[in-house]
């Protein structure tokens, strides 16, 4: 179910992200609180929210954003995930 999940994301975020990592499927990799914008700490580090979890629209300075969580090292509080940015216009 979560890989379908990934795969069905990434086919998503490929078509309609205007964010620079759409070609990747989103994919961000693994990243640790304080390397992205506030916005992604507050909801994918205060939470902790696990692996499978779909989390926004997370509305930042970019634009609206949709986040699938794929991975969490919890020994070095770091996650990866899949971003679509939905709207680069929202604010």
């Amino acid at each position: 179910k979560g890989e379908r999940l990934g795969t069905f994301f990434a086919e998503i975020a490929r078509r309609e992200s205007s964010c620079n990592s759409a070609d990747k499927g989103g994919d961000l990799g693994l990243f640790g609180a304080g390397t992205m914008v506030k916005e992604f700490d507050e909801v994918l580090f205060d939470s902790s929210p696990p692996v499978g979890t779909i989390l926004g629209p997370v509305i930042t300075d970019f634009g609206s954003h949709i986040i699938l969580v794929t991975q969490r090292e919890e020994n070095s509080d770091q996650v990866e995930e899949k971003l679509a940015r939905i709207d680069k216009d929202a604010r």
